[in-house]
């Protein structure tokens, strides 16, 4: 077994199909397939289902991603090493995030990050929560995670902001109080949001019980992105980040913070394991932005954060 065959069993996981893995690796895709093929047989048990052109992992395949990914940032790491040494020449990061806090918050850290080391290729990747994000970093399908507070107990995190969410509301509405609105005020207003479960929805649902209002969430839209042009068009009043509601405000929305403050601790957590030198240096830069603080282990010892305080909701 190569290191090349598991990158390649990798590939065909993450694209979802063995075509769009060779194309993403520029191999010729019957050399991919024969090189997955090849590997099954060794291990004496498939690793995907063939479903016409598109592919399932079998369970066997699920564990032998696993370890498999393992294994590739093990190769990383001894390579890392190596081009820690001449000023990180090369390499890979995954990343995984809320989608909002990689607009917001990521954006600026892979931009420094990037003008630092521009040999290394970042992958950031987005998650609806934060037991997704473990569940990744777990598997080791990423190295970082950035996400509300707390994740997995196994997981070394460190606290780096608390996120206040603005309400912002279609153009031309009038506040009782300029600049200041309570849950019970939006009782009767349509609510853009987004679906069951995912991170926004539920610190929102818990901001209304808390005020005992039962909310209208008229409009559920998995497009984030959606939120504040469904808002301007006056479907409804939505709830977003401090710096995407300054966005809509000079769009024409009106914005207001919640009163008590709406707010979400947000943090950064490692995979299990030594990090590759690309990632401590982008978790370093990481929360050199923001407020937490983190030991990278550069004194001999492997790296880790501070453990997070157990979240509280405000």
């Amino acid at each position: 077994m190569e290191l090349t065959d598991i990158r390649c069993v990798v590939a065909v996981a993450d694209h979802g199909s063995f075509t769009a893995a060779a194309r993403a690796l520029g191999y010729a895709q019957p050399s991919l397939s024969r090189r997955v093929a090849g590997l099954e047989r060794e291990l004496g048990t498939p690793l995907f289902h063939r479903l016409g052109r598109e592919i399932a992992v079998t369970p066997a395949g699920e564990v032998f991603l696993t370890a498999g990914r393992r294994a590739l940032f093990d190769a990383e790491i001894a390579r890392a090493g190596v081009a820690e040494v001449i000023g990180l020449q090369g390499g890979e990061l995954a990343v995984a995030a809320l989608p909002t806090l990689v607009v917001t918050h990521l954006a600026p850290v892979a931009g420094e990050f990037r003008r630092r080391h521009p040999n290394v290729i970042l992958d950031l990747l987005g998650a609806e929560d934060s037991a997704t994000i473990s569940a990744m970093l777990a598997s080791a399908r990423c190295e970082i995670g950035v996400a509300e507070l707390p994740f997995s107990d196994a997981l070394a995190q460190t606290r780096l902001l608390d996120q206040e969410l603005l309400a912002v509301f279609p153009p031309g509405t009038e506040l009782t109080t300029p600049d200041r609105v309570s849950a019970a005020e939006l009782a009767d207003l349509p609510i853009v949001i987004t679906p069951e479960g995912t991170s926004t929805r539920l610190i929102v649902e818990e901001l209304f019980a808390r005020a005992g209002v039962i909310p209208n969430f008229a409009v559920e839209t998995t497009q984030r992105d959606a939120m504040v042009p469904l808002t301007l068009t006056g479907a409804g009043a939505t709830f977003i980040s401090t710096p995407l509601a300054e966005q809509a405000a000079a769009s024409g929305a009106v914005t207001a913070h919640l009163e008590p403050p709406l707010l979400r601790p947000i943090g950064a957590a490692v995979r299990p394991g030594p990090l590759t030198p690309a990632a401590a240096e982008f978790l370093r830069i990481l929360v050199e932005r923001s407020d937490g603080g983190y030991d990278d282990g550069r004194d001999g010892g492997e790296p880790t954060a501070t453990p997070a305080p157990t979240a509280q909701r405000h």
